[in-house]
C-alpha cells in the first residue's frame, strides 16, 4: 500500500512538472512590460538607459510562469544591456532574452522566426503571447495561431496606442481571438479566467497593486514604475468592472474601474 500510494505522489509529481514546463510565455518588452513609448523617437531615445520605468505589477504577474521568453526588435549591441538590467532589477523571470542582431534585420520577421524556433525546440502545448499595439505583435502572434493549430496560443495585447492616434502615432489593428489589456490587473484577471494563474496569484496581485493605480499621480512621464505614464493612449481599450469573493477589494476594484474609464476616455495628458 505504501509502495502505491509513493508511485502515485511520484507519478503526480512528475506530471505536474510536466504541465508547467509545456506552458511557454513569450514577451515584448518595450510598451508591453516596459515604459518607452517607442512611437516617439525623442521619448524612445531618452527611455532607452531607463531601468525603472516598469508598468506596474507585470513582474509580479511573470513570475507565477517558470518558462519565460523575452523578444524585441531593440538591437542586441545598442540596447541589449539596458534590457537585461531592466529585467533583473526588476525581478523578472528569465528563460532566455532575444533581441534583433542588426538594423538590417527585419523585425517582423525576426519577432515571426524567432518564436517558430522557440515552438520547435520546446514544443509547447500551451503558449501563451504578450504584446503590445505599437509595431507589429498583432500581427506577428495571429500568423503564429494560424501556422500552428494544434498548439493552444492564447495572445494578449496592451493597448497603449489608438486608432484615433496621439501626437501623430496610432495602434497597429488587433485580430479576432487576441485578448486586449490596459494594466497588469487587466491581464491578471484575463489570464485567471482562462486557468492561467492561480486565484491566489491574482488575489495576491490585487493587494499589491489596486491602492498603486488608484492613487497613481496623472503627470509623471517617466524613471518611476506605472500602470498609466502621460502620454499613455487607451481609448481603444474598455474598461472591465471586475469582482472578486472579497467586499474590500471589490471597493477598490469598483475605484479601479472608474479611475481606468475616465483616463482611457480622454486624449493623453503629455507627449
Amino acid at each position: 500500500m505504501k509502495s502505491f500510494l509513493f508511485l502515485f505522489i511520484f507519478s503526480t509529481n512528475i506530471y505536474s512538472q510536466t504541465i508547467l514546463i509545456q506552458t511557454i510565455l513569450i514577451s515584448d518588452i518595450d510598451d508591453t512590460i516596459k515604459n518607452s513609448y517607442v512611437l516617439d523617437a525623442d521619448s524612445a531615445l531618452l527611455n532607452i538607459s531607463q531601468t525603472n520605468n516598469l508598468f506596474r505589477g507585470m513582474n509580479s504577474l511573470y513570475q507565477n510562469f517558470s518558462q519565460v521568453f523575452y523578444l524585441s526588435s531593440a538591437l542586441k549591441k545598442v540596447i541589449g544591456p539596458f534590457h537585461q538590467r531592466f529585467l533583473a532589477k526588476h525581478h523578472f523571470p528569465l528563460t532566455e532574452l532575444y533581441l534583433r542582431p542588426g538594423i538590417f534585420t527585419d523585425s517582423y520577421h525576426f519577432k515571426k522566426n524567432t518564436i517558430i524556433k522557440i515552438i520547435q525546440y520546446h514544443k509547447p502545448t500551451t503558449l501563451i503571447l504578450v504584446g503590445d499595439n505599437g509595431e507589429h505583435d498583432p500581427e506577428v502572434y495571429h500568423e503564429i495561431k494560424q501556422t500552428y493549430p494544434h498548439i493552444k496560443v492564447i495572445s494578449f495585447i496592451r493597448l497603449p496606442y489608438s486608432q484615433y492616434g496621439h501626437n501623430g502615432n496610432f495602434g497597429a489593428p488587433t485580430y479576432s481571438g487576441q485578448k486586449t489589456f490596459s494594466t497588469s490587473i487587466d491581464l491578471a484577471f484575463f489570464l485567471e479566467e482562462k486557468k492561467l494563474l492561480p486565484k491566489a496569484s491574482l488575489l495576491s496581485l490585487l493587494k499589491q497593486e489596486l491602492q498603486g493605480f488608484i492613487y497613481e499621480p496623472i503627470d509623471i512621464m517617466r524613471g518611476t514604475p506605472l500602470f498609466f505614464p502621460a502620454w499613455y493612449d487607451c481609448r481603444d481599450y474598455q474598461p472591465v468592472l471586475f469582482q472578486v469573493e472579497d467586499n474590500q477589494l471589490n471597493r477598490l476594484l469598483e475605484q479601479y474601474y472608474l479611475k481606468q474609464k475616465s483616463r482611457c476616455s480622454a486624449i493623453p495628458y503629455g507627449s
